[in-house]
């Protein structure tokens, strides 16, 4: 469990890039420009037990309480706990806020005086999260001999410890809350509890104030994070230039956008609620942008507008995506750079395909060309407007739609003639289906019918329909009646605007598809590691509760926070989970933005299979770990 713990905070202590801690305080505490609050902790654990019900485990949502409690000792389970983001010099510093009970006859720091600070101390010692002067004298020996010639020249008050070990940083006891930041100074700088002025049924906030700080200061506190997060990036010894290439743009363009978020936004409020009753979880974000920024006039592209592909039937689709959003430069851009990057890397997985002839390789790239050339209009026109449905039929397979605007359909016409007269082993029907005024062109693709079983039809079909700007495709069996009826359906009268993005996916479809393709291409078997030993309880705490032996093993401070948690998760077979959580169709994810009075806002919304599956992991985590079974 001490593991769990220590992940877990190294989580939240790896989410901005920390400055050099353990000097003296200068200047005044910033403001915050992030802060991240949970109403408490209290109902964080009713949250908690909503995938455990779900996953039909009282037990297992008992004994992850119970563990959690004998480490939460002191601490007031009714008050908020949040997290504030501070952009301050070079870097971004989190300081944690944590309520903790009243000493008595108001005494506050005093060890002696001051049994919930200590215990709370106590059990960050536990943690390999040391603090000086420490919780008891007998552990001074453990204090490095530099930290105990540091505690005069910092002139520590009575409630104030510095830490070091597993996270280095101060703390700061005041009549309410204990504070946990990188710097003396905003230790010092934060007072009381974060606020709670949330609607009533909100479960977690997160808030941005772009009044905080100005604009550039933001963005050079960002900087250091940029910077350690692409130089994370290294190519691993057995990776191809061009998946390496894939892996590294993908990330930095998720930067990039982070970036302008940061730095240009005026305000940010990302709302989640759990709905115990329902047994479902809504997020919505609403952002507004600083006057004159880039961000500002991405904004103002999103707005609501009458889209004929909206009238596309989505009745039984397990994935259904409309969308008009135009590019704003830095998308345009990215799109352009990901046209090229994914293009040479598919190019280089076909290419080291030692099963397929000569021939068939090139026919594959002649195929996708068809792909490649969407992607680069999507960029060259800066607006991506189309849809997709997909249908489920049975046995992890799909029939599936789709359609792009595009700026011209010559082009592709050309890619097609051009792959008709290569005579490979992809032949091309032109014009063999019409429907309304798009010539609907029919590929048949043998290899394409076995390598991608769950997606193209048996006898290998995909069709290319062109029209005056429009791209469409299809395939799988039986998709043929499909395809014309959506053409059909895009032809009708066009009704209200609709939002610029709207999507939604049933996991439980996907999920068979996985198993389904996985059956048929498995992944080498990966040698079993030896089953970790049952923590053994001891007792421990003032209250007479068992605490949990701890295990040895520390956190890895040479791997990434998500390369922890995956060690920490261990073999947990999430696709066999994922199996038996997704049995019925409360499966949904959906995701809609639009523009409402100058903001964008976003929201969410995730059905009670989700929250199965995360029980059901949950509670196999709980077993694994946790259990005395």
């Amino acid at each position: 469990m001490r593991r769990f713990i220590v992940l877990a905070l190294g989580l939240w202590f790896s989410l901005p890039a920390m400055a050099s801690a353990q000097q003296t305080a200068a200047g005044p505490a910033v403001a915050p420009t992030i802060t991240l609050v949970l109403p408490s902790l209290k109902n964080l654990f009713e949250d908690m037990k909503v995938p455990f019900d779900l996953a039909q485990d009282k037990k297992g949502y008992d004994t992850l309480v119970d563990t959690l409690e004998v480490f939460l000792v002191g601490i007031e389970r009714d008050k908020p706990v949040g997290v504030r983001v501070i952009s301050g010099g070079e870097a971004m510093h989190p300081a944690l806020s944590i309520p903790v009970l009243l000493p008595p006859k108001g005494v506050v720091g005093d060890p002696k005086s001051d049994p919930n600070f200590k215990k709370l101390r106590d059990n960050l010692w536990d943690l390999d999260l040391k603090t000086a002067p420490p919780p008891d004298p007998a552990y001074i020996r453990q204090i490095p001999t530099p930290i105990r010639t540091k505690l005069p020249v910092l002139k520590l008050g009575p409630g104030e410890r510095l830490m070091f070990g597993g996270r280095d940083g101060y703390m700061g006891r005041d009549a309410q809350a204990v504070h946990i930041a990188t710097e003396l100074s905003e230790v010092r700088g934060l007072k009381g509890l974060v606020g709670w002025s949330f609607p009533a049924g909100t479960d977690l906030a997160v808030t941005l104030d772009g009044k905080a700080q100005k604009p550039e200061t933001r963005l050079k506190a960002f900087s250091k994070l940029r910077s350690e997060l692409l130089g994370a990036v290294k190519k691993k010894a057995d990776e191809a230039e061009s998946a390496f290439a894939l892996r590294e743009a993908g990330l930095r363009q998720i930067v990039d956008e982070l970036q302008r978020f940061y730095a240009e936004s005026s305000e940010i409020q990302m709302l989640l609620t759990v709905d115990g009753a329902a047994k479902n979880s809504s997020t919505s974000l609403t952002l507004t942008a600083l006057p004159g920024t880039e961000l500002e006039e991405s904004a103002k592209l999103v707005k609501p507008a009458a889209s004929k592909y909206a009238l596309i039937a989505t009745k039984d689709a397990s994935v259904v995506f409309t969308g008009h959003l135009p590019l704003d430069p830095l998308r345009k851009k990215h799109a352009g750079e990901l046209q090229s990057i994914i293009e040479k890397h598919v190019e280089h997985l076909i290419d080291s395909d030692k099963e397929k002839s000569d021939a068939e390789k090139k026919a594959d790239k002649s195929a996708l060309g068809i792909l490649f050339a969407a992607i680069k209009d999507v960029a060259a026109q800066a607006e991506l407007t189309g849809a997709l449905r997909s249908w489920p039929t049975g046995g992890g397979k799909f029939d599936t739609v789709g359609v792009l605007k595009v700026a011209a359909t010559e082009p592709y016409t050309v890619l097609l003639k051009g792959l008709q007269e290569a005579g490979g082993p992809i032949t091309v029907a032109l014009a063999a289906e019409k429907q309304e005024d798009v010539e609907i062109h029919k590929l048949v693709s043998p290899g394409a019918a076995k390598q991608f079983a769950e997606i193209i039809g048996v006898d290998g079909a995909i069709y290319i329909g062109l029209a005056a700007n429009e791209l469409w495709y299809a395939a799988g069996d039986g998709v043929l009646p499909r395809l014309k009826s959506a053409i059909a359906e895009s032809r009708g009268a066009v009704g209200e605007p609709s939002a610029p993005l709207a999507l939604s996916v049933r996991v439980g479809p996907l999920t068979e598809f996985v198993n389904s393709y996985t059956k048929r291409n498995p992944l080498p078997e990966k040698p079993k590691a030896a089953p970790a030993a049952k923590p053994a309880p001891k007792a421990g705490g003032d209250t007479g509760s068992k605490r949990p032996a701890l295990p040895s093993a520390p956190r890895d401070t040479t791997k990434s926070p998500l390369e922890n948690l995956q060690a920490l998760m261990g073999d947990m077979d999430l696709q066999k989970l994922a199996t038996e959580a997704f049995q019925g169709t409360d499966d949904t994810v959906s995701l809609l933005m639009t523009e409402a009075d100058g903001k964008v806002r976003v929201e969410a919304k995730v059905d009670s299979g989700l929250l199965r599956f995360l029980g059901t992991v949950m509670s196999k985590f709980v077993k694994d770990n946790l259990s005395d079974e």
